[in-house]
């Protein structure tokens, strides 16, 4: 029986053979459609984590909108998020003193957080100026709860700031802090090597590794973050290497060969974290709670 003749008794009345041709197509269509969507929908075989995270990089639960995140943060809702946080992990790293979260390495020290503080740094000069300022009396306040300073966030890489400029904000900070607390600034692996010159005052060398924006295969990823790392450290041979960002989305756009999902979310981050046990890396992941509003 042809796919006409099948559709002619399951579809009521007179059809003619354009509409039948019609419906066919849509069926084939929805068909694909939904082969495709079930292709994504696999269960992946991951090695089980029960135990603590090393470090989690912080913004606070609860922002869905570009409005609330621009809006400060009360205390209560830091206390809120550092309690829970606090199961999970001994280390969260914020980006900003601003908004309130000034106030964080204080409440995150009742439930025996250590803190690695963030400075936000833009292209506006008289904002950099306040924001270093906040987080230089703020460490010197926290000096038992803070254990590092992330002077900057991909600053280079989004060419926020000049190399010489945020070398002279680091000099700043260190000057400032005592040696206890190490600085560097956070940027993706490939901006360490082609900007080595940011690495000249910092304690710490920060990298940012995400297969998934290298658009690598999930399988791959850390063939992948391995031979970065080793980059990072043939370039820097006697500053420690440290990892400032590592993590998979869950949803979103493909890139290349790396595909966003839940399981290959559960996959990467349960393999990452027992890999870095095993290797002895430092590390944060991204992060505590989504951020909607990034996308919105």
């Amino acid at each position: 029986m042809s796919p006409i003749e099948r559709l002619r008794r399951i579809l009521p009345g007179n059809v003619d053979g354009g509409r039948l041709r019609i419906a066919i197509a849509l069926i084939l269509v929805v068909g694909a459609s939904a082969l495709f969507w079930a292709s994504r929908d696999y269960g992946v075989t991951a090695p089980e984590w029960d135990g603590q995270v090393r470090g989690i990089a912080y913004n606070p639960s609860h922002l869905f909108t570009r409005r609330e995140a621009q809006a400060d943060i009360s205390p209560e809702q830091i206390d809120r998020d550092m309690a829970q946080l606090a199961k999970v992990t001994g280390h969260v790293r914020t980006y900003t003193v601003g908004k309130g979260l000034d106030r964080l390495p204080e409440i995150a020290a009742r439930y025996g957080l250590t803190v690695s503080l963030g400075i936000q740094l833009g292209p506006d000069l008289e904002k950099n100026e306040r924001e270093i300022e906040t987080a230089i009396a703020t460490a010197r306040a926290n000096r038992g709860t803070i254990d590092r300073v992330f002077v900057g966030n991909e600053v280079i890489l989004n060419s926020f700031v000049t190399p010489d400029q945020l070398n002279g904000y680091i000099q700043r900070v260190r000057a400032a802090l005592p040696a206890r607390i190490k600085i560097t600034t956070g940027e993706p692996w490939s901006t360490w090597l082609l900007y080595p010159e940011i690495g000249k005052y910092v304690d710490v060398v920060a990298v940012h590794l995400f297969p998934y924006w290298e658009g690598v295969d999930v399988n791959n990823g850390f063939d992948f973050m391995q031979r970065a790392l080793a980059d990072v450290q043939q370039e820097f041979p006697d500053k420690p290497i440290i990892i400032g960002e590592a993590g998979w989305p869950s949803e979103g756009r493909s890139k290349r060969n790396a595909e966003p999902s839940l399981g290959n979310e559960a996959f990467h981050i349960r393999g990452f974290v027992q890999l870095a046990m095993e290797k002895g890396w430092d590390y944060y992941l991204l992060e505590a709670y989504d951020q909607p509003w990034k996308i919105s």
